[in-house]
């Protein structure tokens, strides 16, 4: 008999049973958390060869770069309420603010259509 698990309902022929998902509940795993039964194991190195390594160029920036933080100048836009209720959403989904996730999207358009300029 073919199954079809969707958030813990199994249904067979048309009819869906509440089943209990294996493995601890959320209280127990909080639980266990808390009583640091969980990640206890600690890493164990060895000292055997790595085999052939190869050096890459350090490509990170510096500090003093990561820190930039540009101007920004506040503007004033109207939006279709459809667009503004869509990145509402997305952003609560992703716990962030919708004017960032707008803001970030107007800076990648302009980036990507700068360098092709």
């Amino acid at each position: 008999m073919n199954e079809i698990i969707l958030t813990g309902f199994f249904f067979f022929s048309g009819r869906a049973e509440l089943k209990r998902p294996q493995g601890p509940t959320l209280l127990e795993f909080l639980e266990r958390a808390r009583k640091g039964r969980y990640m206890k194991s600690k890493i164990k190195y060895t000292d055997e060869p790595m085999g052939k390594l190869k050096v890459v160029e350090d490509f990170l920036p510096p500090p003093d770069q990561l820190a930039l933080k540009e101007d920004n100048v506040k503007v004033t836009i109207a939006l279709k309420k459809s667009s503004v209720e869509f990145f509402k959403k997305e952003a609560q989904k992703h716990h962030t603010s919708y004017q960032k996730m707008i803001r970030q999207l107007i800076d990648w358009y302009t980036t990507r259509h700068q360098k092709s300029a």
